[in-house]
């Protein structure tokens, strides 16, 4: 039997047309929902998981936290999203909100003592002790800021530490944007690797400092930095060991447990979730 396709031409059109207009919706609301989402993770949103015990109790191995990033500042990202290739302009910020003592941050750790950049970038996250322009001072387990001691954190060190790995301990001068630095040959070395970081060379001989090729025994710093240790203090590697954080490598603050597994067990630690960070 001969069968007969009686649907009209302009019908069968108008079915190709709708179909055609759903899926260009469809593929423009995915592609404005992957755009938001970018925006939030390379401006707004950090998240990050907390990798050692150096927060306890506050935070523990195996947390996930949701960092605000635009707590204090907004600017661009350090490294190229979703890798660890760091971006050329990436110091351009614009700062609103001052960093306060015991505050949680979390910042690109500016590497060792010794380094002008970690070979991989790294974020940290640490409570705030000293703030720029203030006299830090860690001993006999306790930390003190212009002399007088903080009361918040012990900064007790394990009996197993050799104190010579520990070269931020102070009396020292936690440096301020625009403060003037007396160098000797005494303190050189706590100054050394910030000075260069901030782009300049310096050579230290028997008898002088030399910056960018010129004798001198001052340095006028470029940025506020801050003195940082985690709050299981025995088991935290910190300013202690490595010196300041600049103001430019802060990213922002934790505010929420969003996620946490036992990082031992693993098993997940649902009371822990949705706790806010302070």
């Amino acid at each position: 039997m001969q069968t007969f396709d009686n649907t009209p031409k302009d019908s069968t059109k108008s079915q190709q047309s709708i179909a055609g207009l759903r899926l260009s919706d469809l593929v423009q609301t995915r592609g404005v929902a992957i755009a938001v989402a970018l925006f939030l993770k390379i401006f707004i949103i950090e998240l990050y998981q907390i990798p050692t015990r150096s927060m306890e109790h506050k935070l523990l191995a195996g947390d996930c936290v949701l960092a605000d990033k635009i707590a204090y500042s907004i600017g661009l990202p350090t490294v190229l999203p979703f890798t660890n290739i760091r971006l050329p302009f990436s110091k351009w910020r614009i700062t609103y909100k001052t960093v306060g003592r015991g505050d949680v941050i979390i910042f690109d750790f500016p590497g060792d003592a010794s380094e002008i950049a970690p070979q991989t970038p790294e974020l940290y996250v640490k409570r705030v002790l000293g703030l720029p322009g203030e006299t830090i001072s860690v001993r006999d387990d306790k930390a003190y800021v212009n002399g007088a001691a903080i009361d918040y954190c012990s900064a007790a060190l394990p009996s197993s530490t050799d104190l010579s790995k520990c070269p931020f301990l102070g009396p020292l001068i936690i440096p301020q944007k625009g403060m003037t630095l007396k160098l000797t040959h005494d303190n050189i070395d706590h100054y050394r690797t910030l000075i260069e970081r901030e782009g300049n060379s310096v050579d230290v001989e028997s008898n002088s400092i030399i910056i960018n090729d010129k004798e001198t025994d001052s340095y006028t710093v470029q940025d506020d930095y801050y003195y940082v240790l985690g709050d299981n203090c025995t088991d935290s590697y910190d300013s202690r060991f490595w010196g300041f954080v600049p103001l430019r490598n802060i990213i922002g603050k934790p505010i929420l447990i969003y996620w946490s597994v036992d990082a031992t067990s693993g098993v997940v630690q649902w009371d822990r979730i949705g706790t806010i960070v302070r």
